[in-house]
């Protein structure tokens, strides 16, 4: 199973990036929503599907729809944004700057030169789709196949790095994977998905509504403000995190 894994995902990169690609161009917004679930959640779907991979062992059976890992979820997704808005500002982006045209590339995926669309439009298709998707990918299908009882961590690492490489950014690659990591976290500790998609979701929906706000640059940590959120950021990741686990687990 681990080999197939790397192949849906490999399958997956290659038809986003030229299915993908294409679907984007001709009708925008819509082809990107379609390509993520045509070309992101349908292969693994299929795959598990294919496999007759337990519900439980992905994480989507009903008794792991837990509310309160959900919250948590959300939590832990916020605080991982501003800890990784403040990791680029601080140290990514002296070890590798982005460069201005990539950068303002990717501000025109939320800004296009046409003007800002409906909020809801951006939110599904870049924020809610993404995280669904490419959670039931890489820690629905992948995670679980590289997992063995009782040594989580070589899967979620390798989960990670797919991830992060699945972004087909060299400028991206580091976020991502870090990301990546605190995902499989969120999805071993919960035993179940949505915590992660949850957490993504949360992630998504930050940079987006940050950008549109013209606010895509966390405070500087020298002043009172950048120290204090901060702190608090981190206190919203450890929190969450901790709150993913079930209750019954926890006791």
């Amino acid at each position: 199973m681990r080999i197939e894994s790397l192949l849906v995902v490999l399958v997956s990169f290659c038809l986003l990036l030229t299915v993908g690609a294409e679907l984007s161009a001709r009708l925008g917004l819509l082809g990107v929503l379609v390509a993520e679930v045509a070309l992101v959640l349908v292969p693994a779907w299929l795959w598990v599907g294919f496999r007759q991979v337990p519900s439980e062992r992905i994480g989507i059976a009903r008794a792991q729809l837990r509310p309160l890992g959900i919250a948590a979820g959300v939590l832990a997704g916020l605080g991982a944004f501003y800890v990784m808005a403040v990791l680029e500002a601080t140290v990514l982006e002296r070890l590798l700057p982005i460069p201005p045209e990539v950068k303002a590339s990717l501000e025109r995926m939320v800004l296009p030169a046409s003007g800002a669309r409906p909020l809801a439009a951006d939110l599904l298709a870049l924020a809610v789709a993404p995280a669904l998707c490419e959670e039931a990918l890489f820690r629905g299908a992948v995670l679980p196949a590289w997992r063995r009882a009782r040594e989580p961590w070589s899967a979620i690492l390798m989960a990670a790095l797919l991830f992060g490489a699945f972004h087909a950014s060299l400028y991206r690659l580091i976020p991502a994977t870090l990301l990546g990591i605190a995902l499989g976290v969120v999805r071993v500790r919960a035993d179940a998905l949505a915590p992660a998609v949850a957490f993504h979701v949360a992630n998504n929906v930050a940079v987006i509504v940050l950008v549109r706000l013209g606010l895509d640059q966390p405070p500087s940590l020298q002043t009172a403000t950048g120290k204090t959120l901060l702190a608090l950021a981190v206190l919203a990741l450890t929190v969450g995190i901790g709150l993913t686990k079930p209750q019954a687990q926890r006791a």
